[in-house]
């Protein structure tokens, strides 16, 4: 990966969250547990591999966008040159 698209990659991961996105998540978290209540154990722990799965997909398609962007605006910019 080009340096500068993974400084600004890791730069992204380590933003701190706006404070729509606290909201959202504190809501999400809320949401999880009030349906986590009626699992099992079993189900529990499949539901929290299969929220851990959707995290890490998250954490891709955010890359997978950054990667995109920086490829098109380098695109651009040397178009311009």
């Amino acid at each position: 990966m080009n340096k500068i698209l993974k400084l600004i990659v890791d730069d992204y991961h380590n933003q701190k969250p706006s404070a729509e996105y606290r909201l959202i998540q504190k809501e999400v978290c809320e949401a999880q547990a009030t349906f986590m209540v009626g699992l099992n154990k079993k189900q529990r722990k499949e539901f929290l591999e299969l929220d851990s799965l959707l995290g890490q997909l998250s954490v891709i398609a955010q890359d997978d966008l950054a990667e995109f962007l920086f490829a098109h605006i380098s695109k651009l910019f040397q178009v311009r040159m």
